[in-house]
C-alpha cells in the first residue's frame, strides 16, 4: 500500500490502545499503515474527548441530577420526620385505626353470633342493641388493643431502624422515674379540675346553640361509666389503661413530636404535638382536659430521653380515672381551689427536678436556706433541693388532698 486509500476512517495507533485518537489538530492526526503515516480527517459523526456532547447526553445528565437532587431533598424531609400536614394525616391515622379494628371486632362477633351467616341489617343492628355493645368496655377496649397491630408496623415504618435507640426505649434511672411517679395525683387533679371547668362551658354552649349537641356522643367517659361497675377492675386496666398509654405515646410523642420539634423548635413542637394529641379524643372538654397532660408528657420524655416513663405516666393516669370511675369513694374527686393551685406547684418543682436546662446569666452563686441555685460562666442550674423543702411540698401537697377529700360531699 503506497497510500492511505479511506482517509475518512480514523486508524489505530501502534502503541495498543485500541481506541480512536482524542481530538486535535489535523496535522497531528495520522494513521499507521505499517510502511508510512498520513494525516487523515476525523469523522464529524464520532464522539471525541473535547468535543460538545450531544444534545439528549446533556438533557439526561440534567434530569439525573435533578432527580438525585429530588431524592435528597426527600430522603433528609423523611429523615426529618413528620411536618404540620403529615402530622395531621398520623392523627387521622391512628383514629382511622381504632375504627378499623372496631369494624373487625364487630363483624366477627355477628358471624359467631349467626354461626358464620352473613346477617341481614335489621338483625345485626337488634343483636348489638341487645347486648349494649355501644355502653360496654369491651368494644373500646378490643378496639385499643386492636389497633396497636396496626399502629405498631406504621411506626416502625416511619421512625426506621433502630427503633429502641431512635424513639429511645431505654430503662429509665430509678431517680427521675421516681420523680415522674410523684406528678401522677397532682396530674390527675389539674387535668379533672380543667375538665370540670370546660364540661360546665360547653354544657352551656350547647344551650344556646343545639348544633352542637350530638358532640356530646363523642364522650367516652359517659358512655363507659355504666358498664364499668361490674367488670373487673385488671381486665379494664389492661384494656382501657394499658391500650391507649401505648399507642397513643407512639404515634404522638414517638413520631409526631420527634418531627415537629425538629422542624419548629422545643415550645412550638410540644405545643403544636400536645394539640394533635388534645384533637385524638375528640369531645371538647376532654380534649382541653389532655392539653396539660400531653405537655408534662412531652417534657418527661425530653428531659428524660426514653419513651418508657411517658407510657407509664400515661398509664397511670388512665387507670386512675378508671378506679374514679369504678369506685364510689373516688368518684367525686375534689376540686378545690386550693388543691388545684398546690397541685401546679407541685408539679412545677417535679418539673424543675427534672430538668437541667441553663440559662446565660452573667457569673454569679446565690445561695437559700432550702433552694440552692449555682450560676456561673456555663449557666445556671439547680443543685439541690434540700430534704425540709421538698418533705414541704409532699407533705403541702398531701394535706390539701385529703382536707378537700374530707371536705367533699359523697355522691
Amino acid at each position: 500500500m503506497t497510500g492511505n486509500r479511506h482517509p475518512e476512517y480514523i486508524g489505530l495507533v501502534r502503541n495498543g490502545a485500541d481506541r480512536p485518537h482524542p481530538a486535535g489538530s489535523l496535522s497531528d492526526l495520522t494513521v499507521s499503515t505499517g510502511l508510512h503515516r498520513a494525516p487523515v480527517a476525523m469523522r464529524p459523526e464520532w464522539p471525541c474527548a473535547g468535543a460538545p456532547l450531544a444534545p439528549e447526553t446533556t438533557m439526561t445528565r440534567t434530569l439525573r441530577a435533578r432527580f438525585a437532587l429530588y431524592r435528597r431533598k426527600i430522603h433528609e424531609n423523611w429523615s426529618t420526620g413528620p411536618g404540620l400536614a403529615e402530622a395531621g394525616l398520623w392523627t387521622f391515622g391512628f383514629l382511622l385505626a381504632q375504627a378499623v379494628a372496631a369494624c373487625l371486632f364487630v363483624g366477627l362477633l355477628l358471624l359467631i353470633a349467626f354461626d358464620g351467616r352473613i346477617p341481614a341489617r335489621s338483625e345485626a343492628i337488634e343483636i348489638l342493641l341487645a347486648i349494649r355493645i355501644d355502653s360496654t368496655f369491651l368494644l373500646t377496649g378490643v378496639t385499643t388493643l386492636g389497633a396497636l397491630l396496626l399502629i405498631v408496623p406504621a411506626v416502625r415504618f416511619r421512625v426506621g431502624r433502630p427503633l429502641r435507640r431512635r424513639l429511645g426505649l431505654e430503662t429509665p434511672q430509678p431517680r427521675r422515674l421516681l420523680l415522674a411517679l410523684g406528678a401522677v395525683a397532682p396530674l390527675a387533679v389539674v387535668s379533672n379540675a380543667l375538665y370540670s371547668a370546660a364540661d360546665g362551658v360547653w354544657q352551656a354552649l350547647t344551650g344556646h346553640f343545639p348544633p352542637l349537641a350530638p358532640a356530646g356522643n363523642m364522650n367516652a367517659l359517659e358512655t363507659l361509666t355504666p358498664g364499668i361497675a361490674a367488670e373487673p377492675f385488671g381486665v379494664l386496666v389492661v384494656a382501657l389503661a394499658l391500650g391507649p398509654a401505648i399507642s397513643e405515646e407512639l404515634v404522638f410523642r414517638g413520631v409526631i413530636g420527634r418531627g415537629l420539634i425538629r422542624r419548629r423548635g422545643v415550645i412550638a413542637g410540644v405545643i403544636w404535638t400536645s394539640l394533635f394529641f388534645a384533637a385524638a379524643h375528640l369531645y371538647p372538654p376532654h380534649a382541653l382536659a389532655t392539653i396539660p397532660l400531653g405537655i408534662f408528657f412531652h417534657f418527661v420524655y425530653l428531659q428524660t430521653r426514653t419513651l418508657w416513663l411517658p407510657i407509664g405516666l400515661h398509664f397511670l393516669n388512665n387507670a386512675l380515672a378508671l378506679a374514679m370511675m369504678k369506685y364510689p369513694l373516688l368518684n367525686k374527686f375534689p376540686e378545690t381551689p386550693l388543691l388545684v393551685a398546690l397541685s401546679t406547684v407541685y408539679l412545677l418543682i417535679i418539673a424543675l427536678l427534672l430538668t437541667g436546662r441553663r440559662l446565660n446569666l452573667q457569673s454569679l452563686e446565690l445561695q437559700r436556706p432550702a433552694l440552692a441555685i449555682v450560676i456561673g460562666p456555663a449557666g445556671a442550674r439547680l443543685e439541690k433541693l434540700s430534704h425540709a423543702a421538698a418533705a414541704a411540698c409532699i407533705l403541702g401537697f398531701t394535706t390539701s388532698f385529703v382536707w378537700s377529700m374530707m371536705s367533699a360531699p359523697l355522691p
